[in-house]
């Protein structure tokens, strides 16, 4: 709040020396809070808005992390960001001004257009990949649905100090001389270093003098962008997400962030649907208390927070923040005795419910599992016993039968043969639930990075206690085995069902390493060359062969909810549930934030995710000897699909580890290439810190005789 408002006086006073200076600021939150904390500098503000020198861009509340948030909470970010912008200056913010984040998923051009978006500036591809030249600055990026954005990545840093040197780089690397009008470089020192200075706006008068430089000319940021790409029919079109070949471990580093806000999501939709009916019944509405508690978490989805690249005072920030409003929704929605289904379908996998006489713990919470077979929005005041199935399993050892599966343990929890009962076929190839422990040492950016060597040095789980049978009754079984490094003890619980194919494997951690990866295997017996991944929005395919540079470079991926590997027949498996990793850092047991509920295992809650037939994939038995696997991830505290109390008629119920269910983060995980795409999991943890920058900009191009042109520059300023 102090930086921005420093940079921002800083700004303001250039602006009166200099009048002709153009200066461009991100994210209707640093708007907000000026307008709160220092009215009358925001007052000075408005005025330079009007006059045309001070430029609100970026559309969205924040500058979001792009990979990790569901569709929902992109469309809220712009939805908040766009009613402040007119609500305060009048006006609709036509672009989205993203430079720092980490790649950005194939959702965002159809739900930037729909908010009115039609221009997408973000820098990371074009100067971050460690592997392959993104090839485009100025182009077309085609969204999942068809939907067209006008996109530029400029070929340089978003942090410059307008040096005659970075503006002749910036021209150099620009790829779209023939095709895209100008190139844009942007100055100012960012990470709280207050935008741009005075020498700056000096060097930037004095380019016209230099003979050898290319032209420029100063712009602001919608007058550079309607520029170049309004009517430009030469731009090439991009059609895919923009993977950023960097920062692949943001995806899971710090994990308790990404299940925090998962769950906050799925909070946040089924309280709003329980406002939405206690208001049609004649209650008052909660609107503006949701809209400040989805704030919140919105600004916990900027770009260096919920990825986890930041300081440890920022982690325990937010983890603050998540326990406040959580506790904020329980109040709001207060307790009730019915269960509610809040899904557009009927749930019809088996759900773990909190019940204090339940006979088995999940997650730290004692409780049963139940189908419940509620239709959409209804409720009712008990939920069933799972169906009963007396003489359904059969254990000796390590071999156990059930009337759906075979199976073949090994002692420390890995599945080495799973034959279906219904399909009469084989789904491992190799090896399932493997765990592995890996040494990580990704070089300057701890935090951020995951490096394709990772597996080069691999260290032992020890088997404390062999897998053996903990509990069993005429519906489930739970399995247990003991797994321990030199420093660390993980418990591993296996679940299965009498009358349903799912498989649940959760893991209790007492994570104490340092520089380590684990790592979960699943070598499925399926020939396929694609992984059907969730975006929350639609699916993207991405393909599980090495055979060029991009393919390699893309080791670890982002998945919201869902994986599928499908053989060319559609017949397939599915599994739903986190494909995490564990990572050297703060300890899985480690100390809660305020208020937050204490775990309930010793060295609190891991993941947990299942295994079963894909519901979409194997309708029906198939005749081909190759089929699919599926990953998903579940709800934490209350899962996916279970059923939860409220108060009136509604109480939220949401989708979980089974038929769409839903994960607590986003699963950062890696396609095991090759002949049977695999899966790989993780989870970790850990530091540095990195903020938002300030900045100013530049475009410069050569004229059509490749002489230089004519000097300009422009400012944009994104700020923490």
């Amino acid at each position: 709040m102090h930086k921005n408002a420093r940079t921002i006086l800083i700004q303001l006073r250039l602006m009166d020396r200099y009048p002709d200076f153009k200066y461009a600021h991100t994210q209707a939150y640093t708007y907000e809070l000026l307008e709160k904390y220092y009215p009358d500098l925001f007052a000075e503000l408005l005025q330079k808005v009007k006059a045309g020198n001070f430029e609100p861009v970026g559309a969205m509340y924040v500058e979001p992390d792009c990979n990790l948030p569901a569709a929902e909470s992109l469309v809220r970010q712009l939805l908040y960001g766009q009613q402040y912008y007119r609500r305060t200056f009048g006006r609709t913010v036509d672009n989205v001004w993203l430079p720092d984040v980490f790649g950005n998923s194939w959702i965002l051009p159809q739900i930037m257009v729909k908010a009115g978006v039609r221009y997408f500036v973000s820098n990371k591809m074009s100067t971050w990949n460690d592997t392959n030249r993104f090839p485009h600055n100025n182009f077309i990026w085609r969204g999942i649905d068809g939907s067209q954005i006008c996109a530029c990545v400029p070929p340089t840093h978003f942090i410059t100090w307008n040096m005659p040197s970075q503006i002749q780089e910036n021209w150099e690397a620009y790829q779209d001389k023939e095709t895209g009008g100008q190139t844009l470089s942007m100055f100012g020192y960012g990470d709280g270093g207050s935008g741009v200075t005075e020498e700056m706006i000096e060097l930037m008068h004095r380019f016209d003098k230099l003979s050898v430089m290319p032209k420029t000319e100063h712009l602001g940021a919608a007058e550079f962008l309607h520029k170049n790409f309004d009517g430009n029919q030469n731009l090439a079109t991009w059609d895919g997400e923009l993977y950023l070949e960097m920062h692949r471990g943001t995806f899971t580093t710090k994990a308790a962030l990404k299940r925090a806000n998962r769950a906050l999501e799925f909070a946040l939709r089924d309280a709003e649907i329980c406002d939405v009916l206690r208001t049609a019944a004649g209650g008052s509405s909660s609107a503006d208390a949701l809209r400040a508690i989805y704030k919140k978490v919105l600004v916990n989805q900027f770009h260096d927070i919920l990825p986890g690249s930041h300081i440890h005072p920022v982690y325990e920030n937010a983890m603050n923040d998540y326990t406040e409003a959580a506790l904020a929704l329980e109040e709001l929605q207060g307790s009730g005795k019915m269960w509610f289904n809040s899904l557009k379908f009927a749930r019809r996998a088996p759900v773990f419910i909190p019940d204090a006489a339940g006979p088995i713990v999940r997650c730290g919470q004692t409780g049963r599992f139940t189908i419940p077979g509620l239709a959409p929005f209804a409720s009712a005041e008990q939920l069933p016993a799972l169906p009963a199935v007396p003489g359904w399993l059969a254990a000796d050892g390590l071999q156990v039968q059930t009337p759906l599966h075979r199976i073949a343990f090994a002692e420390d929890g890995s599945i080495l043969h799973l034959w279906d009962e219904t399909l009469h076929r084989e789904w491992v190839d190799g090896v399932w639930n493997r765990l592995h422990l890996y040494r990580d040492l990704p070089g300057v950016y701890d935090a951020w990075d995951i490096l394709p060597n990772y597996a080069d040095r691999e260290f032992p789980f020890a088997v404390a206690e062999a897998l053996r049978l903990r509990y069993a009754d005429d519906a489930m079984a739970e399995f247990t085995c003991v797994l321990t490094t030199e420093s660390s003890r993980l418990t591993r619980v296996i679940r299965l069902f009498a009358a349903s194919p799912m498989i649940e494997v959760e893991h209790c951690v007492d994570w104490h390493e340092t520089h380590k990866l684990a790592k979960v295997e699943f070598g499925v017996n399926v020939l396929t060359r694609e992984l059907v991944c969730d975006t929350s929005a639609g699916y993207i395919r991405r393909e599980t062969h090495r055979n060029t540079s991009w393919q390699k470079a893309r080791f670890e991926v982002c998945t919201q909810m869902v994986r599928s590997i499908r053989d060319r027949r559609r017949r397939g498996l599915c599994q739903r549930g986190p494909v995490r990793r564990w990572r050297a850092g703060q300890p899985c047991d480690a100390e809660p934030a305020a208020g937050a509920p204490a775990p309930g295992h010793p060295g609190g809650p891991g993941p947990a995710y299942v295994l079963l037939p894909d519901p979409a994939a194997c309708g029906r038995p198939g005749r081909g000897r190759r089929r699919a696997f599926c990953a998903g991830t579940e709800r934490p505290a209350t899962p996916p699909g279970a059923a939860r109390r409220t108060s009136g008629t509604a109480a939220p119920f949401a989708g979980g580890p089974g038929a769409g269910g839903r994960q607590p983060g986003a699963a950062g995980h890696e396609a095991q290439r090759g002949r049977h795409g695999g899966d790989r999991a993780l989870v970790r943890d850990r530091r540095p810190p990195r903020r938002r920058p300030h900045e100013h900009a530049c475009s410069a191009r050569r004229s059509a005789g490749g002489r230089p042109g004519r000097a300009g520059r422009r400012a944009a300023l994104p700020s923490v």
